[in-house]
């Protein structure tokens, strides 16, 4: 029976400590860089909103905050997408 990727993955990490912590300090620096860009992402407000809303049965004070970074998203986003969108497309 063939070996799986994982199990050979999964080896290769028991049995090389180096690698181990080469994963172990790959994860951690992907975790601090998609946390970071989480923020920036108006997704991640709106999504932080509404499961308040809905999991937390959150008010309209709680959930204030998302609300007023969606508003400074859309007030520095619209003006910066209108000259892009509204250049003619050339096919």
């Amino acid at each position: 029976m063939n070996p799986t990727p994982a199990i050979l993955a999964e080896n290769l990490v028991k049995r090389y400590p180096v690698v181990r912590d080469f994963r172990e300090a790959l994860t951690y620096k992907f975790s601090f860089v998609s946390s970071f860009a989480g923020i920036l992402l108006p997704v991640t407000c709106a999504l932080d909103g509404m499961r308040k809303c809905l999991l937390a049965s959150a008010g309209f004070a709680e959930v204030l905050p998302d609300i007023a970074a969606l508003a400074v998203f859309n007030i520095i986003f619209l003006p910066a997408s209108l000259p892009v969108f509204s250049a003619p497309l050339i096919c």
